[in-house]
């Protein structure tokens, strides 16, 4: 296993330093905007260096020719690839977007439906509410890690991070194959880490973040399907972004604001103009993040009272973070 997580490291490195060196001709790039938190043109390619990485590790780890339902996974994430390139080079229309989102989240649940108790006839009444619901919650999950790469690092750390902790939870149970394609896309984001530090000189683009957001509730799912956590591991996980993305989003629609139109409601943002920067912005996010986690693998083990109260704790704490950001933030 080692060696193949060096062999992704690699890959993912040398593939975004060749991006780089490509230039504008022929990678797209990023042009700033008064959303911008970059001064200058940066390359959106960093993205294509992940996919490249996780790509020869999932080949290296997974017999795909055996496992139908393995290349299933990767047809759907290289169609959200080609879609997501597609549109870092010209602009795509939302409906292509989302059409090829929900093709994606459908044949992640057609891999899943099985072990869910589900038959193709089965999809009436609440069974077809769930599969809906499923849908939906994977087409946001897309959609959230693309709306929160929008500063130096970040989604970067967070996949790090949240893909790390669930290596963990995979190596605990000793599920070697979720264990080792979960350190796979770590492998792959550190490949393209040094690239991305603010000041960034690659940015990953749509092609990094949708696929990541994509993996995330691919390998939540999976992980409840194995046992591995329960169904609040994963949202407590990676909630530095579930919760940043939805309440900006929710607190838009309240606002009776254009959600299609850029921004800076995020709380990142907020606090980047409060006066952090982008450098203690992150190590903020960072250290929430590693809070996160730390409590997500502390808590697998307590009574299901303690793990209500640690949700309504960390519910009553991210209410107060952004209430406290919203006060103080003069934009």
């Amino acid at each position: 296993m080692i060696w193949q997580i060096l062999a992704v490291l690699m890959v993912s490195f040398f593939t975004c330093l060749l991006l780089l060196k490509a230039g504008a001709r022929y990678v797209p790039m990023d042009q700033p905007n008064h959303r911008s938190m970059h001064v200058r043109s940066v390359p959106r390619a960093g993205g294509m260096g992940i996919v490249a990485g996780v790509l020869v590790g999932m080949v290296a780890a997974w017999p795909l020719s055996i496992y139908w339902s393995g290349w299933l996974i990767v047809i759907a994430s290289l169609l959200l690839a080609i879609i997501a390139f597609w549109d870092d080079r010209a602009d795509v229309s939302p409906v292509q977007r989302l059409f090829i989102q929900v093709l994606a989240a459908s044949c992640l649940l057609l891999v899943s439906y099985p072990v869910l108790g589900f038959s193709p006839d089965s999809f009436i009444g609440w069974k077809l509410m769930i599969v809906l619901s499923a849908v939906l919650c994977i087409v946001w999950s897309i959609n959230l890690y693309n709306f929160m790469d929008g500063m130096d690092g970040l989604a970067t750390t967070m996949a790090i991070i949240g893909f790390a902790c669930l290596a963990w939870f995979g190596w605990q149970a000793g599920q070697v194959e979720y264990t080792s394609l979960a350190l796979t896309i770590v492998a792959a984001c550190l490949g393209f880490l040094p690239f991305n530090i603010h000041p960034a000189k690659m940015f990953m683009g749509d092609v990094g973040s949708t696929l990541l957001g994509f993996w995330v509730a691919g390998f939540s799912l999976w992980g409840i399907l194995l046992e591995l956590y329960p169904w609040w591991v994963p949202l407590l996980l990676f909630s530095p972004f579930w919760v940043d993305a939805s309440a900006t989003l929710v607190g838009r629609i309240l606002r009776k604001e254009n959600v299609l139109q850029a921004h800076k409601s995020h709380l990142y943002q907020r606090l980047v103009r409060l006066g952090l920067g982008q450098r203690r912005t992150l190590l903020l996010e960072i250290v929430l993040m590693l809070a996160c986690a730390l409590l997500a693998v502390s808590a697998i083990d307590w009574p299901g009272s303690g793990q209500f109260a640690l949700l309504m704790g960390v519910t009553i704490a991210y209410a107060s973070l952004f209430r406290i950001a919203t006060l103080y933030d003069k934009a």
